[in-house]
């Protein structure tokens, strides 16, 4: 990918994050994720962020690969 393509990537994905802290205020389920968002990017391994949000393995894996592709 092209640079500009990654630095799209990365301010989507802020967007993204700032709507969920944004969503987290009202929506418990909301809150879990900005949880698991901030384990992630902590670098908790999956079953660490499954047990303290309970989420199930593939959205925890769907999580850490949405992570891993803004940080390229």
């Amino acid at each position: 990918a092209h640079a500009s393509e990654i630095e799209m990537i990365k301010v989507d994905v802020d967007k993204l994050m700032a709507k969920i802290d944004e969503l987290s205020q009202q929506d418990p389920a909301a809150k879990m994720y900005a949880k698991a968002h901030s384990l992630v990017a902590s670098g908790a391994t999956i079953d660490e962020i499954m047990d303290a949000c309970d989420l199930p393995q593939a959205e925890v894996e769907v999580l850490i690969g949405f992570q891993k592709k803004a940080r390229k």
